[in-house]
């Protein structure tokens, strides 16, 4: 279970929530934000919790970013390629599969995952 399904079931249950996603249409086709509708008693209590929720897994990602930055920055040094020509070499069989490249590729593989979900974190906004 990533962060934001965390983060979602942690908010149905403390406040006993429904939480219905929903798909919609605009002009020229779908869109890329999907909303979310969360059915509660109190409103602006569950948007500040929900944007504090949101601000602590921000935070919590770019911690990562910054281990996994210097975990590929020591692999790059240490082998004298980038991780992309890494990856491409790595994919195409030239590269032996180690223990230590298993680790590269996943710390490549989690560096981009991290900072997708960072960038929809920070996308993320209050209809009203």
């Amino acid at each position: 279970m990533n962060t934001i399904e965390t983060t979602i079931r942690e908010v149905q249950e403390t406040f006993s929530l429904q939480v219905a996603p929903q798909s919609y249409k605009v002009a020229g086709g779908e869109s890329s934000k999907q909303p979310l509708t969360i059915l509660c008693s109190d409103t602006e209590l569950m948007q500040g919790f929900i944007a504090c929720a949101i601000e602590r897994n921000i935070q919590l990602t770019l911690a990562s970013i910054k281990v996994l930055e210097q975990e590929i920055q020591a692999f790059e040094t240490k082998y004298g390629m980038s991780s992309a020509d890494f990856l491409r070499r790595y994919e195409e069989d030239e590269i032996p599969e180690t223990l230590e490249t298993i680790d590269w590729c996943f710390s490549c593989r989690e560096y981009d995952y991290l900072r997708h979900m960072v960038k929809v974190l920070e996308e993320a906004s209050f209809a009203h």
